[in-house]
């Protein structure tokens, strides 16, 4: 399946912030950005992480995510998972290389990302593909184990690996 642009993205995001209550603020990637994998993304901060949510079902984190921004993952998940409902990509991949740390309730987001998939209409269904640092211990050992919870709905894969 070819790269196709996900329309819901900027109705994912928005302009200005996150949700009512929180300073979180999504911007705009600009076109000028220097990968072209970055145009017409969007970046929100959390605690001291980024997230960028890209045009073609990819989604970045960099920085360290914290207990306390938990929350604001988990209403970022669930928008992008609603978007999916819609959208339907048979795939959503989340490269947490560049993601130096995250906190056990982070992770509990994550799980309870892949079970709104499990548990959602399976016409709806996508995978999520964790792009993970092989040289990382504890990405590792925690997105495994997510895969071993998940295993219909979460895949993980190391730089330079075909996606299957």
């Amino acid at each position: 399946m070819g790269a196709r642009c996900w329309p819901q993205v900027q109705g994912i995001v928005g302009y200005g912030s996150w949700h009512a209550g929180c300073t979180t603020v999504a911007v705009i990637v600009p076109s000028s950005s220097s990968s072209s994998d970055d145009q017409g993304s969007f970046v929100v901060r959390i605690d001291d992480a980024q997230v960028t949510i890209g045009c073609y079902a990819l989604i970045r984190f960099d920085g360290c995510l914290t207990s306390s921004g938990a929350g604001e993952l988990e209403s970022v998940a669930r928008r992008i998972h609603r978007a999916a409902m819609g959208f339907q990509p048979q795939r959503i991949t989340v490269d947490v290389r560049a993601l130096e740390w995250a906190s056990e309730a982070v992770v509990r987001v994550f799980v309870a990302w892949a079970m709104w998939i499990e548990q959602g209409p399976s016409e709806a269904s996508y995978t999520l593909s964790f792009v993970i640092d092989p040289t990382s211990p504890w990405q590792r050992a925690t997105f495994r184990t997510l895969e071993s919870l998940a295993p219909a709905v979460v895949r993980l894969s190391e730089p330079g690996e075909a996606d299957t």
